[in-house]
Protein backbone atom coordinates (compact mmCIF):
# COMPACT_ATOMS: atom_id res chain seq x y z
CA UNK A 1 0.00 0.00 0.00
CA UNK A 2 1.06 3.80 -0.39
CA UNK A 3 1.20 6.41 1.67
CA UNK A 4 0.13 10.35 0.95
CA UNK A 5 -0.25 13.37 3.01
CA UNK A 6 -2.76 15.82 1.48
CA UNK A 7 -2.32 19.42 1.22
CA UNK A 8 -4.99 20.85 -0.46
CA UNK A 9 -5.50 24.16 0.58
CA UNK A 10 -8.59 24.37 2.85
CA UNK A 11 -7.38 20.43 4.15
CA UNK A 12 -4.26 22.62 5.34
CA UNK A 13 -6.27 25.69 6.90
CA UNK A 14 -8.47 23.51 8.66
CA UNK A 15 -5.28 21.50 10.27
CA UNK A 16 -3.19 24.35 11.58
CA UNK A 17 -4.05 26.34 14.12
CA UNK A 18 -2.74 29.46 15.53
CA UNK A 19 -2.72 29.41 18.95
CA UNK A 20 -3.60 32.64 21.53
CA UNK A 21 -0.95 32.99 24.18
CA UNK A 22 -1.78 30.59 27.31
CA UNK A 23 -2.53 33.86 28.90
CA UNK A 24 -5.02 35.30 26.80
CA UNK A 25 -8.43 34.18 27.94
CA UNK A 26 -9.33 32.74 24.03
CA UNK A 27 -6.65 30.00 24.45
CA UNK A 28 -8.93 27.53 26.05
CA UNK A 29 -11.94 28.40 23.90
CA UNK A 30 -9.74 27.88 20.86
CA UNK A 31 -8.41 24.79 21.89
CA UNK A 32 -12.36 23.44 22.68
CA UNK A 33 -13.28 23.95 19.32
CA UNK A 34 -10.37 22.08 18.32
CA UNK A 35 -11.08 18.99 20.32
CA UNK A 36 -14.65 19.61 19.03
CA UNK A 37 -13.91 19.43 15.43
CA UNK A 38 -12.07 16.54 15.63
CA UNK A 39 -13.85 14.57 18.56
CA UNK A 40 -15.20 11.51 15.81
CA UNK A 41 -12.48 9.58 14.28
CA UNK A 42 -14.66 8.37 11.52
CA UNK A 43 -15.52 12.08 10.78
CA UNK A 44 -11.83 13.01 10.43
CA UNK A 45 -11.22 10.45 8.15
CA UNK A 46 -14.00 11.08 6.02
CA UNK A 47 -13.80 14.10 5.61
CA UNK A 48 -10.24 13.75 4.44
CA UNK A 49 -11.44 11.28 1.65
CA UNK A 50 -14.29 13.16 0.94
CA UNK A 51 -12.40 16.94 -0.01
CA UNK A 52 -13.16 17.78 -3.64
CA UNK A 53 -9.91 19.40 -4.10
CA UNK A 54 -7.70 16.15 -3.90
CA UNK A 55 -7.06 15.28 -7.51
CA UNK A 56 -9.23 12.48 -9.07
CA UNK A 57 -6.69 9.60 -9.15
CA UNK A 58 -5.81 10.33 -5.58
CA UNK A 59 -9.51 9.32 -4.91
CA UNK A 60 -9.11 5.96 -6.19
CA UNK A 61 -5.77 4.81 -4.43
CA UNK A 62 -5.67 2.19 -1.87
CA UNK A 63 -4.38 4.25 1.47
CA UNK A 64 -3.87 3.38 5.28
CA UNK A 65 -4.45 6.00 7.50
CA UNK A 66 -4.12 6.59 11.28
CA UNK A 67 -5.02 8.73 14.18
CA UNK A 68 -3.27 10.06 17.26
CA UNK A 69 -5.43 12.07 19.80
CA UNK A 70 -5.95 13.34 23.39
CA UNK A 71 -9.28 13.40 24.26
CA UNK A 72 -10.23 15.83 27.05
CA UNK A 73 -7.01 15.54 29.99
CA UNK A 74 -6.71 11.85 30.60
CA UNK A 75 -7.11 9.62 27.44
CA UNK A 76 -5.67 8.70 24.19
CA UNK A 77 -7.20 7.08 21.78
CA UNK A 78 -5.84 5.32 18.91
CA UNK A 79 -7.41 4.54 15.52
CA UNK A 80 -6.28 3.04 12.18
CA UNK A 81 -7.70 2.10 8.24
CA UNK A 82 -5.81 -0.16 6.89
CA UNK A 83 -2.62 -1.50 7.75
CA UNK A 84 -0.69 0.40 9.79
CA UNK A 85 0.16 -0.45 13.07
CA UNK A 86 -1.01 1.20 16.74
CA UNK A 87 0.64 0.12 19.86
CA UNK A 88 0.83 1.72 23.27
CA UNK A 89 3.25 0.68 26.09
CA UNK A 90 2.95 1.48 29.68
CA UNK A 91 0.70 0.13 32.89
CA UNK A 92 -1.72 -1.50 29.71
CA UNK A 93 -0.49 -2.31 26.32
CA UNK A 94 -2.41 -1.60 23.08
CA UNK A 95 -1.71 -3.21 19.66
CA UNK A 96 -3.84 -2.23 16.92
CA UNK A 97 -2.82 -4.20 14.05
CA UNK A 98 -4.09 -6.93 11.37
CA UNK A 99 -2.26 -9.68 9.56
CA UNK A 100 -5.04 -9.74 7.11
CA UNK A 101 -3.87 -8.24 3.89
CA UNK A 102 -0.44 -10.23 4.58
CA UNK A 103 -2.12 -12.99 4.35
CA UNK A 104 -3.94 -12.32 1.16
CA UNK A 105 -0.79 -10.89 -0.15
CA UNK A 106 0.64 -14.35 0.98
CA UNK A 107 -1.89 -16.86 -0.93
CA UNK A 108 -1.67 -14.38 -4.08
CA UNK A 109 2.56 -14.87 -4.00
CA UNK A 110 1.33 -18.81 -4.20
CA UNK A 111 -0.70 -18.78 -6.37
CA UNK A 112 1.87 -16.66 -8.68
CA UNK A 113 4.08 -19.55 -8.93
CA UNK A 114 7.04 -17.15 -8.78
CA UNK A 115 5.97 -14.52 -11.02
CA UNK A 116 6.48 -10.76 -10.03
CA UNK A 117 4.64 -7.50 -10.29
CA UNK A 118 6.39 -7.70 -14.20
CA UNK A 119 3.53 -10.26 -14.69
CA UNK A 120 0.24 -9.33 -16.23
CA UNK A 121 -1.51 -11.26 -13.81
CA UNK A 122 -0.06 -10.20 -10.65
CA UNK A 123 -0.64 -7.00 -11.39
CA UNK A 124 -4.45 -7.17 -12.05
CA UNK A 125 -4.81 -9.25 -9.21
CA UNK A 126 -3.54 -6.11 -6.58
CA UNK A 127 -6.02 -4.08 -8.48
CA UNK A 128 -8.74 -6.33 -8.01
CA UNK A 129 -7.87 -7.14 -4.09
CA UNK A 130 -7.36 -3.12 -3.81
CA UNK A 131 -10.92 -2.50 -5.28
CA UNK A 132 -12.64 -4.91 -2.94
CA UNK A 133 -10.58 -3.76 -0.05
CA UNK A 134 -11.92 0.39 -1.00
CA UNK A 135 -15.49 -1.21 -1.06
CA UNK A 136 -15.37 -2.97 2.10
CA UNK A 137 -16.56 -6.30 1.39
CA UNK A 138 -13.80 -7.99 4.13
CA UNK A 139 -13.78 -6.61 7.84
CA UNK A 140 -10.90 -4.39 7.14
CA UNK A 141 -10.79 -1.87 4.84
CA UNK A 142 -8.17 0.95 3.24
CA UNK A 143 -8.71 4.71 3.70
CA UNK A 144 -9.70 5.65 -0.30
CA UNK A 145 -11.54 9.02 -1.85
CA UNK A 146 -13.26 6.40 -3.55
CA UNK A 147 -17.12 7.55 -4.20
CA UNK A 148 -18.12 3.82 -3.49
CA UNK A 149 -15.79 3.40 -0.19
CA UNK A 150 -16.74 2.02 3.01
CA UNK A 151 -14.39 2.50 6.08
CA UNK A 152 -13.78 0.29 8.49
CA UNK A 153 -12.08 1.75 11.48
CA UNK A 154 -10.36 0.08 14.22
CA UNK A 155 -10.11 2.45 17.27
CA UNK A 156 -9.46 1.98 21.30
CA UNK A 157 -8.62 4.25 23.61
CA UNK A 158 -6.56 3.69 26.82
CA UNK A 159 -5.92 6.06 29.97
CA UNK A 160 -3.01 8.95 29.25
CA UNK A 161 -1.37 7.38 32.69
CA UNK A 162 -1.81 4.06 31.20
CA UNK A 163 0.75 4.97 28.28
CA UNK A 164 4.50 5.62 29.02
CA UNK A 165 4.96 5.54 24.84
CA UNK A 166 3.25 5.28 21.49
CA UNK A 167 4.84 4.34 18.33
CA UNK A 168 2.42 4.27 14.59
CA UNK A 169 4.39 2.70 11.86
CA UNK A 170 3.36 1.71 8.50
CA UNK A 171 3.46 -2.33 7.70
CA UNK A 172 6.97 -1.87 6.13
CA UNK A 173 8.53 -1.17 9.45
CA UNK A 174 6.26 -3.66 11.21
CA UNK A 175 7.97 -6.33 9.21
CA UNK A 176 10.58 -6.21 11.46
CA UNK A 177 8.38 -7.39 14.05
CA UNK A 178 5.85 -9.55 12.19
CA UNK A 179 7.50 -11.07 9.29
CA UNK A 180 10.73 -11.07 9.25
CA UNK A 181 11.40 -11.84 12.89
CA UNK A 182 14.47 -9.31 13.36
CA UNK A 183 12.66 -8.44 17.08
CA UNK A 184 11.10 -10.83 18.83
CA UNK A 185 8.18 -8.44 19.86
CA UNK A 186 6.76 -5.37 20.26
CA UNK A 187 8.53 -4.71 23.49
CA UNK A 188 12.08 -6.22 22.32
CA UNK A 189 11.80 -3.35 19.51
CA UNK A 190 10.95 -0.54 21.18
CA UNK A 191 13.97 -1.22 23.35
CA UNK A 192 15.96 -0.62 20.80
CA UNK A 193 14.37 2.17 19.88
CA UNK A 194 14.81 3.81 22.87
CA UNK A 195 18.72 3.13 23.25
CA UNK A 196 19.20 3.40 19.57
CA UNK A 197 16.30 5.55 17.64
CA UNK A 198 14.14 4.54 14.86
CA UNK A 199 16.73 5.15 12.30
CA UNK A 200 18.94 1.78 13.17
CA UNK A 201 15.29 -0.18 13.27
CA UNK A 202 15.00 1.10 9.85
CA UNK A 203 18.83 0.16 8.69
CA UNK A 204 18.06 -3.11 9.93
CA UNK A 205 14.84 -3.66 7.76
CA UNK A 206 16.97 -2.54 4.92
CA UNK A 207 20.00 -5.13 5.44
CA UNK A 208 17.49 -7.96 6.03
CA UNK A 209 15.60 -7.31 2.46
CA UNK A 210 19.26 -6.57 0.73
CA UNK A 211 19.83 -10.14 1.74
CA UNK A 212 17.15 -11.21 -0.53
CA UNK A 213 15.23 -13.25 1.92
CA UNK A 214 11.68 -11.29 1.88
CA UNK A 215 9.36 -14.31 0.06
CA UNK A 216 6.51 -13.41 1.42
CA UNK A 217 5.93 -9.93 -0.40
CA UNK A 218 5.49 -9.02 -4.50
CA UNK A 219 7.50 -5.82 -3.37
CA UNK A 220 11.01 -7.01 -1.74
CA UNK A 221 10.91 -3.80 0.64
CA UNK A 222 8.27 -1.13 1.16
CA UNK A 223 7.79 2.48 2.38
CA UNK A 224 8.62 2.85 6.07
CA UNK A 225 7.57 5.33 8.50
CA UNK A 226 7.38 5.28 12.35
CA UNK A 227 6.85 7.85 15.06
CA UNK A 228 7.29 6.99 18.19
CA UNK A 229 5.96 9.19 21.13
CA UNK A 230 6.72 9.63 24.78
CA UNK A 231 3.51 10.32 26.44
Amino acid sequence: MTSAFFSGRREVEEALVVLPPTSDPAFLQEIRRVIDRTRNPERVFRRICEDSSKPASMRFCALYAVLLRLRGTDEIELARIGDPTCLAFGGREIELSTTFFGRREAQAIERANGADLSDLNSRDGIRERRRKYIKGIFPESVFSGHPEAVLHIQAESIRKDSARHIILCTDGFARAVMDYGIYSDWPTLLEAALESGLKSILNKIRMYEAGGMNAVHFKRSDDVTALLVEV
